[in-house]
């Protein structure tokens, strides 16, 4: 698993379209596709319900998808956050 897997499935699950993900996410629709067909291979189930014209949550898709959202913020905090110390708490040694 990794981040650009979750932001994949975030981007599929908001756009409802794999070509559309792939679109917002600046990568082709054959990479995303297959990253988001890993990680349900690694997690053991399906994210995403497939047709031709349309494309859903899964059951344990929906149960994922709030892991997926806080992970993706969480890493984004974690990244802004230090911005807002003190210089000396920035720049101490530990």
């Amino acid at each position: 698993m990794n981040l650009s897997q979750l932001k994949y499935v975030k981007a599929v699950a908001e756009t409802s379209s794999f070509s559309r993900a792939s679109e917002k996410s600046f990568v082709t629709q054959p990479s995303l596709s297959n990253a988001i067909a890993q990680l349900e291979e690694e997690l053991g189930d399906r994210l995403f319900f497939r047709t031709t014209h349309s494309v859903s949550l899964t059951p344990f898709g929906e149960r994922m998808l709030p892991l997926v959202t806080a992970v993706l913020d969480d890493r984004l905090r974690s990244r802004q956050l230090p911005k807002t110390w003190p210089s000396r708490i920035r720049n101490s040694r530990v």
